[in-house]
């Protein structure tokens, strides 16, 4: 399938969803979007989405497309609409036709399923104490800490992982894997929520400094990092 967000080629990947059932979806690698047919972001499992955000995660350093201006359905032509939606108090956009499914970025997907939220005013400044400069996590430019929170590119804010959530959906993996093994992932699952804790998660940056007050790296970016650095044996149960 044609990307509606880059124009590239889409490979179909299929995970798992919810009561065991294969969900196919339409992942560009090239710009690290995803296309949704109906319904089916809803149908992925908490593992399977936690596996389609590993696959995205490891191809995001060569996912340099640039999106369309003017995005076409894939599947009629029709240009899409560009949405504005809120789940649990996080924004997020993505763009859609009325009759096939939508597009949208990995980033924004991350805002979708409340995993990734604006930083808090502490967090900002315990970030300022140790750098000046970041990349943005929704489009890759530069952001001065000492000039602004929010990109003056695309306009998104400064952001971080989100714990909670995350733990909520490494919980519930460790359920059904418990339900599938006899290995019990309670380490595993631990040690991942540790390194998602924000002060921690500074800390654990560190190695990616490409300059004296630069980091090579975003901060969701580095958190999936350490997030499937920790849970990676438990995504092959």
């Amino acid at each position: 399938m044609t990307c509606p967000g880059c124009g590239g080629f889409s490979t179909p990947e299929t995970y798992l969803g919810n009561y065991g059932r294969p969900v196919e979806l339409d992942v560009c690698h090239s710009c690290n979007g995803i296309w949704f047919d109906g319904r089916e972001s809803l149908m992925l499992s908490p593992d399977g989405t936690l596996a389609l955000f590993e696959s995205m995660h490891r191809s995001q350093a060569q996912a340099r497309a640039a999106l369309q201006p003017t995005k076409p359905c894939p599947r009629c032509q029709a240009e899409l609409v560009e949405t504005h939606d809120a789940q649990r108090g996080t924004r997020f956009s993505y763009f859609r036709c009325e009759l096939h499914g939508r597009f949208i970025s990995f980033f924004q997907f991350l805002r979708e399923k409340n995993l990734v939220r604006q930083a808090t005013p502490r967090q900002l400044a315990e970030l300022k104490a140790q750098v000046k400069v970041i990349s943005c996590s929704n489009c890759g430019a530069p952001i001065s800490l000492d000039q602004s929170s929010t990109c003056s590119h695309c306009q998104a804010p400064v952001c971080v992982l989100s714990p909670e959530p995350l733990e909520q959906t490494l919980a519930t993996m460790k359920l059904e894997a418990v339900r599938r093994s006899t290995v019990d992932p309670t380490v595993a699952v631990r040690v991942a929520a540790d390194k998602l804790r924000v002060e921690q998660l500074f800390a654990s940056l560190e190695p990616r400094r490409s300059g004296v007050d630069t980091w090579s790296s975003d901060l969701v970016t580095a958190g999936l990092g350490a997030l499937f650095g920790a849970v990676g044996s438990l995504l092959k149960r």
